[in-house]
C-alpha cells in the first residue's frame, strides 16, 4: 500500500511543484503545463520517513 505526499510546495510563479513521499523515500519535482497538468521532471531518494518538510521562499 502506498500513501500520498506528506508535504508539497509550489514555486511562487507556479512553474514547479515539489512533493515529499516519506513512505516511498523520495522527493519528486514536477513542472506545471499550460493546461494545468503536471509533468514529472525529477525524483531523488531521501531518508525513509524523513522528519524534514519543504520550505519555500
Amino acid at each position: 500500500m502506498t500513501s500520498g505526499p506528506s508535504d508539497s510546495w509550489i514555486t511562487p510563479d507556479g512553474t514547479y511543484l515539489y512533493q515529499i513521499y516519506g513512505n516511498a523515500s523520495k522527493l519528486v519535482s514536477y513542472s506545471t503545463q499550460p493546461d494545468g497538468s503536471l509533468k514529472e521532471i525529477g525524483s531523488v531518494k531521501i531518508p525513509y520517513n524523513s522528519p524534514q518538510g519543504l520550505a519555500g521562499f
